[in-house]
């Protein structure tokens, strides 16, 4: 899960400098350990400030959470670490550079803009995903619905053992959702329908070349 969340000017350079590796929010994101924060810095009137450029390239990762003692209810307190270079270097390890062009730049902000997306979506434990696959059986593409066990940096994880509901041993990237993990059912039917007619206008040009 990724989180993009307002921060008043004030406060950019303590975070920059490490003095201030703590935030005090509204629950109402329930933040989780591993998950992903990225902040959107603001003037005093709630409006987005531009400068600033540094902290706005920062990705952060939570590393503890903390509900009631002394916070007000409905509140949290977390603390966080740097992580932007540990999550560059991820990225761009999943470049198979013989393959297609390499540039660094267009990588970092296309896979960015996919985790902000789907991490904006709001994945909790226990929801379910569904994924499409091939059924050889039958020819065609079908849908399977699993349950989110976990969710974080490094993506999603998810398990489709009914009687082993903590089974986490399949792990999604972020950057795999869309492909042939969705977050809707809605979404994932789409893709197997388009499949499928793709499939079936192929197998028609097909037998109409063999005529």
């Amino acid at each position: 899960m990724i989180h993009n969340i307002k921060i008043n000017y004030k406060y950019v350079e303590p975070i920059l400098s490490g003095e201030k590796r703590f935030e005090v929010r509204n629950d109402d994101r329930l933040y989780q350990k591993g998950d992903l924060v990225r902040f959107t810095i603001v003037d005093d009137c709630g409006l987005k400030k531009e400068d600033h450029a540094m902290l706005w390239s920062k990705t952060y990762e939570i590393t503890y959470v903390v509900h009631g003692f002394g916070l007000r209810k409905g509140y949290c307190a977390f603390g966080f670490k740097d992580i932007t270079e540990m999550f560059v270097r991820d990225l761009c390890s999943r470049v198979d550079t013989k393959k297609e062009p390499f540039n660094m730049l267009d990588l970092v902000e296309k896979a960015c803009a996919k985790i902000r997306h789907y991490g904006a979506r709001r994945v909790r434990i226990g929801e379910p995903v569904w994924q499409i696959w091939y059924n050889d059986d039958k020819g065609c593409w079908e849908v399977d619905e699993l349950k989110v066990t976990g969710a974080g940096y490094d993506g999603v994880r998810m398990s489709d053992k009914k009687d082993d509901p903590q089974d986490t041993s399949l792990l999604v990237s972020w950057s795999e959702i869309g492909d042939e993990f969705f977050l809707t059912r809605e979404e994932a039917e789409r893709e197997a329908e388009k499949r499928n007619r793709i499939e079936q206008e192929d197998a028609d040009v097909g037998e109409s070349k063999e005529v």
